[in-house]
C-alpha cells in the first residue's frame, strides 16, 4: 500500500509550526534594530503627511534606496508600516508610536534599548546568568548611570526614554492607586517629574518632592513647573543610596527598586525607613514578572544594572530587613505591578 501523501504533509506542517515560531524569535534582535533604525532615521515622522515611495524616503534620510526598501519590507512584516499601491508606504497605528512627540510615543525607548552601549552589555547575558553580576561594571569599571553623566548624547536619549515610559506608567497609576489620603509624597528617582506633575494635577491638596540625581533633575518636565512655582513641589538633588528627603507619608519607587542590586535595595529601603513619617507608606511600582515584557525587562536589569524584578517572597524579605510590612500587591491593566508596604 502506498504512503498517504496528505497525511505525511500534515505531519510535516505540524512539525514546522514550532520551527517557524523559533526562527521568528531568533531574529527578534534584527527586528528590534529595525525599529531603532526607523526611529533614528525618522521614517514614521516622514510618513505623517501621507504615503511616500521608498526612494523619496531614502532621499530624505540620506539612505541607499535599495537597502532602505529592504528595511521597509521588514517593517511592513512587523506591522510598523504598510505598503500601498504604487510602491508607496504609509505609517500604521503601531508605527505612529515611533513618531517624535506623538501621543504615547516610544521612540526614544526603542532607541535606548538598541544603543550600542546597551547591546554590548546584553551580549554578556550568559556571564550575568552564571555569575549573578551586572556586566556593565565588569566591562567598564563604572556603573551605567555614572557612564551616562559623561555622555550627554546618550543621556538625552535615556531621559527621553524615561519620560516616554513614565507617560505610559502614569496612565496606569492614576487609574490603579488612590493618593487622596496622601499629604506629602517623595518620588524617589522620579526623573524629570512627569508622573509627579500629573499626580499634583489630579490631587490639589497633595504636596510633593522630586528627588533624583543632579544631572537628571536639571531638566524638569514642563508639567511640573507650575507646581514648583506655587510651592506645592520641591526639587531636591541627591543620591538615594546616601539618603532621601525626610518626613513624607508616602515614598514612591517607580522603576527604581528593579534597578537596584539586593545590597542597594536594602540601603535604599533603610534610608527611607529612617525618615518616613509614622504610619507612612512605601509604594513600589515595577513591571510584573509574569509577562513577556516583564521577564525581558528583568534580565535587562540584571545584565545592565545588577537589579531585577522580585517575587512577593523576595520583597517581603527586603521589606522586613528594613522594618517595613508588606501590605498588598495591586495588579494593573498596564505593565506595572504595584506593591504597598507600611512602616513597621
Amino acid at each position: 500500500m502506498g504512503t498517504d501523501i496528505r497525511t505525511t504533509d500534515a505531519r510535516v506542517d505540524e512539525r514546522r509550526v514550532p520551527v517557524h515560531e523559533l526562527l521568528d524569535m531568533i531574529f527578534q534582535a534584527v527586528q528590534a534594530q529595525a525599529l531603532a533604525v526607523a526611529a533614528e532615521l525618522g521614517i514614521p515622522d516622514l510618513l505623517k503627511g501621507g504615503p511616500r515611495r521608498s526612494d523619496e524616503l531614502a532621499a530624505a534620510t540620506g539612505s541607499c534606496a535599495s537597502t532602505l526598501e529592504r528595511l521597509l519590507r521588514l517593517l511592513a512584516h512587523m506591522g510598523v508600516v504598510a505598503e500601498s499601491g504604487g510602491g508607496q508606504f504609509t505609517c500604521t497605528t503601531l508605527g505612529r508610536l515611533l513618531q517624535a512627540g506623538g501621543e504615547h510615543s516610544l521612540r526614544d525607548y526603542a532607541r535606548l534599548t538598541n544603543r550600542g552601549m546597551v547591546l554590548q552589555i546584553v551580549a554578556q547575558l550568559r556571564q550575568s546568568i552564571q555569575s549573578g553580576k551586572n556586566q556593565y561594571e565588569v566591562l567598564h569599571g563604572s556603573s551605567f548611570y555614572a557612564a551616562l553623566q559623561d555622555m550627554p548624547g546618550e543621556s538625552a536619549i535615556f531621559n527621553g526614554a524615561m519620560r516616554e515610559i513614565s507617560q505610559q506608567d502614569t496612565l496606569v497609576m492614576l487609574g490603579s492607586y488612590d493618593f487622596s489620603n496622601c499629604k506629602t509624597l517623595v518620588d524617589v528617582g522620579g526623573g524629570q517629574g512627569f508622573l509627579l506633575g500629573s499626580l499634583l494635577d489630579r490631587y490639589p491638596d497633595l504636596r510633593a518632592v522630586l528627588f533624583d540625581l543632579p544631572d537628571v533633575v536639571g531638566g524638569i518636565d514642563k508639567g511640573l513647573a507650575p507646581h514648583i512655582s506655587s510651592e506645592r513641589c520641591r526639587v531636591v538633588a541627591g543620591n538615594f543610596l546616601q539618603g532621601v528627603p525626610p518626613g513624607a507619608d508616602v515614598y514612591l519607587l517607580k522603576r527604581v527598586l528593579s534597578h537596584c542590586s539586593d545590597d542597594e535595595a536594602r540601603a535604599l529601603l533603610s534610608n527611607i525607613r529612617a525618615v518616613i513619617a509614622p504610619a507612612g507608606r512605601l509604594l513600589v511600582a515595577d513591571p510584573g514578572p509574569g509577562t513577556l515584557y516583564g521577564a525581558s525587562y528583568d534580565l535587562l536589569m540584571l545584565v545592565l544594572l545588577g537589579g531585577g524584578l522580585r517575587s512577593d517572597e523576595e520583597l517581603r524579605a527586603l521589606f522586613g530587613a528594613a522594618r517595613f510590612n508588606h501590605v498588598r500587591a495591586i495588579e494593573t491593566p498596564g505593565e506595572l505591578r504595584l506593591v504597598e508596604a507600611t512602616a513597621a
